[in-house]
């Protein structure tokens, strides 16, 4: 009888033991989690910052670009009617010219 209450003495010391070690672990693990939680503000502020970053400076390239596209739409104009201008005012001075001789001759 007495080897029986050893063995589950010993068994007994053996499960508290345990379950102290487990309980333990357990209060550790959760310790830790609360002390490690790095929340989601922090943990993204350099992408969220890259980001806006990005944002910002593609904002400033679409501006350009559509300065550089009205610059060169505009230039496009002027270099497609300048000739067409230049056509039209050599026809006007020719044409001119032409009355001109007309009401000399005429007169």
């Amino acid at each position: 009888m007495k080897s029986i209450l050893t063995i589950f003495l010993k068994k007994k010391t053996a499960f508290i033991a345990g379950s102290l070690f487990i309980m333990f672990m357990i209060l550790s693990y959760q310790a830790g989690l609360k002390a490690g939680f790095v929340p989601f503000e922090i943990q993204c502020k350099e992408p969220v910052l890259y980001l806006e970053t990005c944002k910002d400076e593609i904002e400033e390239q679409n501006k350009a670009f559509i300065q550089r596209i009205t610059e060169c739409k505009s230039n496009c104009k002027i270099d497609i009617c300048k000739p067409i201008c230049l056509k039209k005012v050599e026809e006007a001075m020719n044409n001119y010219h032409k009355l001109n001789e007309l009401l000399e001759c005429n007169d």
